[in-house]
């Protein structure tokens, strides 16, 4: 192979991103559910739709409850989709470095650390998987024959246009005093878990198509130093 590097099989990683994307969108699914109703107590307190002010402390008891339990639920599988999804670009940028003898623009372990390097993240969490897609598309002419998809661009502008959302929605519940301000921070958040559903089917394209092109590469590489 063109590199010391041993490529190591992708597809374990591969199939445990997978399931946690599914899990995760079904956290999400059940998040946007508690938000529907959420937003129709706030509709109802609101306008003053209500029998009695024990009947309203009820409601709003089981709402917090409910949407706790969601939440908690979610966000733990956020974190271990997030985990295995970077365990899965620290593998596939250590592959990508044996389809080439060129020094690729990003290490494994910065391919990872740079998601976490505020502004920096934002061209990154582009480039990175981008340059993973290009080798394992093209290995050794990868800067000469191949182009990132547009699978990988809409997973990009998602990603960003998701967590713009989140952070909107966090400013407006945190400093929200009025019903007006959460029914909009709600409706925000609503809007940013379909941009998160949407993001991680991305995902699950992407890894798909970046697992086979490296088993295809590594197949073709083998037969020729074979």
């Amino acid at each position: 192979m063109p590199s010391t590097v041993e490529f190591k099989d992708l597809s374990k990683r591969s199939s445990k991103v997978l399931m946690a994307s599914y899990i995760t969108i079904a956290s999400l699914l059940a998040v946007q559910i508690g938000t529907l109703f959420e937003l129709s107590l706030l509709e109802d307190i609101n306008l003053g739709n209500y029998s009695s002010s024990a009947e309203l402390d009820l409601r709003i008891e089981n709402n917090d409850l409910w949407i706790g339990i969601i939440s908690t639920i979610s966000g733990l599988a956020m974190i271990t989709y997030v985990v295995l999804f970077f365990m899965w670009i620290y593998r596939s940028n250590s592959n990508s470095h044996t389809f080439t003898n060129e020094k690729l623009k990003h290490t494994p372990g910065w391919s990872v650390g740079w998601f976490f390097i505020p502004v920096a993240n934002i061209w990154k969490s582009y480039q990175i998987p981008a340059e993973i897609w290009k080798v394992s598309k093209a290995g050794p002419d990868y800067k000469r024959k191949s182009t990132t998809p547009l699978t990988l661009k809409l997973w990009w502008i998602a990603w960003i246009v998701d967590s713009l959302f989140s952070q909107i929605s966090y400013n407006i519940t945190d400093k929200a005093v009025e019903t007006h301000e959460l029914i909009n921070a709600d409706r925000i958040l609503f809007s940013s878990n379909i941009v998160s559903i949407i993001a991680i089917f991305l995902t699950i394209k992407l890894v798909k198509e970046v697992t086979l092109l490296q088993e295809n590469q590594s197949h073709h590489i083998s037969e020729i130093f074979a």
